[in-house]
């Protein structure tokens, strides 16, 4: 599956272990979610499927539109995009997929999202790296974001 999100937040989590979910799919077993992760002293954009993160290098802005793309393929080739940049390549654990909690976690009621999510879509597997590009383009040229 793949997710691509435009958010925007207004604050960001720098406290360690503070995670922030953009969105949160889940199943009896396993979770999946995108979200912005304090490490105590800067928030950092991740990808998260049943026990295992991937945390890229590039730290969430509050006040900054960014794009995110996440695949997730149950295996080493799951990787997280951030505005049109391929930070993360590696295995977040299995996942299944069986609704989806927007802006909040799917289980704590006082944890929801702190900012805006201007676009949001679930793509069924992978998309082929024209197809990946079309959309992220098109997705900054509406909301005005900078891609490298």
């Amino acid at each position: 599956v793949t997710y691509v999100a435009v958010v925007r937040p207004t604050t960001v989590a720098t406290s360690a272990g503070t995670v922030e979910r953009i969105v949160c799919g889940i199943s009896s077993t396993h979770n999946i979610q995108i979200a912005q992760r304090g490490d105590g002293s800067i928030a950092r954009w991740q990808m998260y499927a049943t026990n295992s993160k991937v945390t890229t290098t590039i730290t969430a802005v509050a006040n900054a539109w960014v794009i995110i793309v996440a695949y997730f393929n149950g295996g080493s080739g799951s990787y997280i995009r951030v505005n049109g940049v391929q930070e993360s390549i590696a295995d977040p654990g299995p996942y299944d997929l069986t609704g989806l909690t927007m802006g909040a976690s799917e289980t704590q009621a006082s944890a929801f999202w702190p900012g805006d999510i201007a676009d949001f879509r679930v793509y069924e597997g992978t998309l082929t790296a024209a197809e990946r590009t079309a959309v992220e383009v098109a997705l900054a040229d509406k909301f005005g974001i900078t891609l490298p």
